[in-house]
């Protein structure tokens, strides 16, 4: 039976079409069966689920998981049956609500949520709706609020961090420079690092080492530390042995060696991070609420009949009124203000932030490495309060240190800290006290922030830990001289010693996206000499892309000159402009500076800077200074940015020298399956399975292509949040079909994942199978090794992914007479066309 071309359907659109590719089937399409062609000799098929959106075949699908608008995972395998309907339905196990957030307390109460009947998500969870897109392979479920587990916005459940897989990492970067001098010498210098490790499970090992050799020193290695590492995933705490550092929360970090245990502020979620004020209210309907800062929405929400409880707004400015307003369900507003204003030891309400550590201190002076431990407490309180201490201690050195943080409204926030220091380990005991104030205010309507840091030291003897050990040992002096130039040397250092410390900054927001700010810091000293100041004053903005700035430092150090010993003050005035070149080369930027010195003379700078290539591969910077003291120089450089690692080149040249850099960075990735070169490595990093496919690049990073084996690694992702891995299917060879195109991880601290895409590897074919000298049935499915599809018109089927040769199996029924089988072999048409788009052939199909 032949059609006219009113009748004819591109037999390729029409098979992926039914293939469930990704076409959209719309709710009420139908295909009239009479329209298609018959077969006297061959079984019809049931071709009625197609007339269903959901009419596919039960069974297990890939598919991207969506729970209230947030995606889970973009890659989960669920078991799906046809309900009564003739509609797919999930089928979820308990801990797959639980991991969707449904609350445990629910799950218990609710009929079959054990029963292995795999009942429909409404009758177990009332209210709920599931909608499964075959077409785009996504299930999107609906659940009421007043199921779930009350969680912060973007959190992100621990049952989806993953560990990673077991790898060998190790990263290199290296720098280097010849300089010739106006007078003839030569000068080199060099310098490797490397920072390699093991990750097995959730265990990390690192290690830092340095290579230094130049032209006067043999060469010269160093190590860094070494530490092994893990989370603590239901503390939301690490765990760390060996070199490395306390937190500087309440006491200044040091470097020790030893083992440590402290919260993670990574393992919390945005929303939770930082601070940000609880905001409670009562809602007398079903009703929304809306917060506001400066005319800006920061959150919006809905909540039921009574009290309400907002405690995941993201951290904003560090003060400013909040704007609430709550919607009633009747059209009711009612409004209210929330002062809001922070400073930086502040935590949230309910949050608790701790580092607990026991080791060796590490100081440059090997005789001066004591035995010590700290622990240190940050706890957030109802009405904006926050409360903190301490204890340091290290041999005869002790340090408590006690503190509160408090929101104060209107009037802004403040925090006040005393540090109690008693150090025995020196000869003459020392004992000392020191207070930190902090302050922070805005002014929402003048667009202005302020903030105020002061140390006063009550006490000239007050030392930090790493302050004590820096002094002389008394007990390696061996005479009674020697100690008596110790005692001198202590006194003297005693005079030095900061008697107070001030650190002050504000900024003005002005019309037209302009922004004011001053900064002030200023030591002063026991010994009653000139202060150390540095003041910064300056103004910046932005007009039709240009954008421009203009500053004012002052500086005043009580340090003397090499030549009268006199202290040391300068005046700098500077400008810049940047200027987008965005017309005649996109990504690069023309830019001057001018530096006007009381010192020194005026010096001019001309640059040009940005990227080329259709990948952005290739950076350059090119400048031109002009010193009225020193006459010309310039600079040249340029950097090459690849999957496998990044090189660099500069030249510069001035009145005294011509100097040559050099550099390159990368890193080495070994997993089980094979080795990949990486650019340097940061963090969490992603490991890329394409399933064998080659010069597959990512989407947004262009440098990064898969290897010939079909691996690639992306350097960095953030740990503990939902990382979208996606592959740039325009740059697939012709031979590879992408079943998903992006996955999603969630990372831990330094983790390896792995993001496997499912990839078809093969040939393209069409083709027309026949059996008994019929063509097939519309609408039988035939598969091969890792790809199936089903029949169109004339019993042509297109498959992707072939081997070049293979057998296929068609089935149209469930009798033994409505299947067969055809070997194909594609060889003598690749022989003629090497590279074919789409191979066609015909075939028998045999019972």
């Amino acid at each position: 039976m032949r059609h006219g071309p009113a009748h004819t359907v591109t037999v390729v659109s029409l098979s992926i079409l039914l293939g469930g590719q990704s076409a959209l089937l719309h709710a009420q399409a139908t295909f009239n069966m009479d329209l298609l062609e018959k077969n006297d000799h061959l079984p019809a098929v049931d071709l009625q689920r197609f007339n269903q959106q959901t009419g596919q075949p039960p069974g297990e699908y890939p598919v991207s998981w969506q729970v209230n608008g947030v995606t889970l995972d973009a890659r989960k395998t669920v078991m799906f049956r046809q309900n009564d309907r003739g509609q797919l339905t999930p089928c979820l196990k308990p801990e797959d609500l639980v991991q969707a957030g449904v609350s445990p307390a629910v799950l218990v109460q609710a009929p079959g949520a054990t029963s292995r009947s795999c009942p429909e998500l409404a009758t177990l969870l009332p209210g709920s709706v599931v909608n499964f897109d075959f077409a785009h392979q996504r299930l999107v479920m609906t659940i009421p609020q007043a199921l779930m587990t009350h969680r912060a916005r973007d959190n992100v459940p621990s049952a989806l961090w993953d560990e990673g897989i077991s790898a060998f990492q190790s990263n290199y970067r290296y720098s280097g420079a010849s300089q010739r001098t106006r007078m003839g010498s030569t000068e080199r210098d060099n310098y490797l690092m490397l920072k390699s490790g093991v990750n097995a499970g959730a265990w990390r090992l690192r290690a830092s080492n340095g290579l230094t050799a130049n032209s006067d020193d043999k060469p010269h290695w160093t190590t860094s530390g070494a530490w092994l590492e893990r989370d603590l995933t239901s503390w939301q705490s690490e765990l760390t042995l060996g070199d490395t550092f306390t937190s500087g929360d309440v006491f200044d970090a040091v470097q020790f060696q030893g083992i440590a245990l402290a919260s993670s502020d990574a393992m919390l979620p945005d929303s939770q991070k930082g601070f940000a004020p609880t905001i409670r209210g009562i809602a007398r309907t079903n009703a929304q609420v809306t917060v506001r800062q400066n005319g800006y929405v920061l959150y919006q929400t809905y909540v039921t009949p009574g009290a309400f409880v907002i405690d995941d707004l993201y951290p904003t400015a560090s003060s400013g009124n909040l704007e609430v307003a709550v919607k009633e369900s009747d059209g009711e507003i009612r409004r209210f203000t929330q002062p809001y204003a922070s400073v930086t030891s502040m935590q949230r309400e309910g949050n608790l932030k701790y580092n607990l550590v026991a080791g060796r201190y590490h100081s440059d002076d090997a005789s001066q490495r004591p035995l010590m431990m700290q622990l240190s407490l940050m706890r957030g309180f109802a009405h904006n309060l926050t409360l903190l201490g301490g204890l340091q201690s290290a041999a005869q050195y002790h340090n408590l240190s006690l503190g509160a943080g408090q929101g104060l409204g209107e009037a802004g926030a403040i925090s006040l800290q005393l540090l109690i220091a008693h150090d025995r380990h020196q000869q003459d005991p020392i004992d000392g006290r020191a207070w930190q104030l902090q302050y922070s205010k805005g002014f929402d309507r003048l667009g202005t922030q302020f903030t105020f840091t002061g140390w006063r030291y009550s006490h000239q003897r007050y030392a930090t830990l790493s302050e004590a050990y820096s002094s002389p040992d008394p007990d390696a002096d061996a005479d009674a001289d020697a100690d008596a130039d110790a005692d001198a040397d202590a006194d003297s250092q005693d005079k030095d010693n900061k008697k107070t410390t001030l650190q002050i900054t504000a900024s003005q927001n002005l019309p037209y996206d302009i922004t004011l700010y001053l900064s002030l810091d200023q030591d002063s000293y026991w010994s009653g000499g000139d202060p150390q100041r540095t003041a910064n004053m300056g103004i910046s903005g932005q007009v039709h892309g240009i954008a421009w700035s203009l500053s004012y430092s002052d500086s005043h150090s009580s340090d003397g000159d090499e030549v009268d010993d006199e202290p040391h003050s300068d005046k700098v005035v500077t400008l810049s402009l940047s200027v987008p070149l965005s017309h005649l080369l996109p990504g690069n930027y023309a830019s001057y500076t001018q530096n006007t010195s009381r010192h020194s003379a005026t010096s001019q700078m001309v640059s040009l800077n940005g990227t080329l290539l259709d990948n952005h591969a290739l950076s350059y910077a090119v400048s031109q200074t002009l010193d009225q003291q020193n006459g010309h120089s310039g600079s040249l450089t340029a950097g090459y940015s690849s999957g496998r690692g990044d090189l660099n080149l500069g030249y510069s040249r001035d009145s005294q020298a011509t100097r040559l850099n050099y550099g390159a960075s990368g890193g080495i990735l070994i997993h089980r399956h094979g080795v990949v070169f990486t650019p340097e490595m940061n963090g969490s990093v992603v490991l890329i399975d394409a399933g064998g496919a080659s010069g597959v690049t990512l989407v947004n990073q262009k440098t990064i292509a898969t290897n010939r084996d079909g691996y690639a690694v992306l350097p960095f992702a953030t740990a503990y949040h939902r990382n979208d891995v996606s592959l740039d299917s325009h740059s697939l060879p012709g031979n590879v079909d992408l079943a998903t195109s992006t996955v999603t991880l969630v990372p831990t601290k330094d983790a390896v994942v792995l993001a496997r895409f499912h990839t078809h590897v093969g040939y393209k074919a069409l083709f027309t199978l026949q059996s008994r000298g019929q063509p097939l049935p519309f609408g039988s499915e035939v598969r091969a090794k890792d790809t199936s599809s089903i029949v169109a018109s004339e019993g042509q089927v297109y498959l992707a992914g072939l081997a070049p040769k293979g057998i296929l199996y068609a089935q149209w029924g469930p009798g033994p007479q409505q299947r067969c089988s055809a070997r194909y072999d594609l060889t003598p048409t690749l022989a003629q066309t090497p590279h074919p788009l789409i191979l066609q052939q015909a075939l028998s199909c045999s019972f």
